[in-house]
């Protein structure tokens, strides 16, 4: 009996992973990719219930060690913060995509830099990383976080590239208008509308265009909404052909896949949380 379980078992999960491959664009990278990450973070659970983290106490932060990394982060607990005090990257399986596409002679940009979770690791692979953070409190960490790496190949912009011009962000509170959520877990912000000006700042916006690089382009990672990064960056996409990392929920109905495509661009999944990459053809 055990053996036609077994076998009806085996069946089960072939047809579900042609479903999924066919139907859903998944693939088998991306089902491994997101099953390292799972256990990543159901590790992280066990380690932050027996309070066991590779943390110390530093000012008003908490200095934790990743792998060669250490990093300044905010000691509440938030998603992301999870597996980095306890020795864990954060979508640790983008890293294998830097090391894949790396260009010693090129350029990365990390647009959502954050605290810089995956801009030291991108230094490694190319000759510099402009890394773009528009939220002051996470950029000030990111600046920490490359200075106590000495880490000197990194160019940092408290910005968002993606127009030229400034706005204005503010804080979140309850029951207000609908914002951007910050993928780091950290702070949540929104439009100005009917909120405190205290609890607002300045945000300088400038396109990927406008920019003047020193060498090719050759990766770029997204954190932000990838559409209108895309329509202050196509001069630059056209140009240097980068592979992207980006994050798209609505893929079915996706204008950036559109967009990518009339650039001559290949669309593959990287994870089952909304991770793609983009290659030239």
């Amino acid at each position: 009996m055990f053996k036609y379980t077994s076998i009806n078992i085996c069946i089960f999960f072939l047809i579900f992973f042609f479903i999924v491959t066919k139907v859903y664009l998944y693939n088998s990278d991306s089902i491994y990719n997101s099953i390292k990450f799972l256990i990543v973070i159901f590790k992280s659970y066990i380690r932050v219930l027996s309070k066991q983290n590779k943390c110390k106490s530093s000012d008003k932060y908490i200095l934790c060690k990743v792998n060669e990394y250490q990093y300044f982060i905010n000691p509440d607990e938030s998603l992301v913060t999870m597996p980095l005090k306890s020795g864990y990257n954060w979508e640790g399986y983008l890293h294998q995509y830097f090391s894949k596409y790396k260009n010693e002679k090129g350029i990365a940009l990390d647009v959502g830099a954050n605290i810089g979770i995956h801009t030291l690791y991108l230094s490694k692979y190319f000759k510099e990383v402009y890394a773009f953070e528009p939220q002051k409190e996470m950029f000030k960490q990111l600046k920490l976080n490359i200075d106590i790496n000495d880490i000197k190949n990194i160019k940092i912009f408290n910005a968002l590239p993606y127009a030229d011009k400034e706005i204005v962000f503010c804080k979140k509170d309850d029951d207000k208008k609908e914002g951007f959520i910050n993928l780091i877990g950290e702070i949540k912000i929104a439009k100005q509308d009917g909120i405190r000006d205290n609890k607002c700042e300045k945000i300088i916006i400038k396109k990927i265009d406008s920019i003047k690089f020193g060498a090719k382009v050759s990766l770029i990672k997204l954190d932000w909404d990838f559409e209108e990064v895309l329509a202050g960056s196509i001069k630059t996409i056209k140009k240097n052909k980068p592979v992207i990392l980006f994050k798209d929920a609505d893929f079915t109905n996706s204008v950036i896949f559109k967009q990518l495509k009339k650039l001559n661009y290949s669309i593959e999944r990287v994870s089952i949380f909304n991770d793609w990459i983009a290659y030239p053809n």
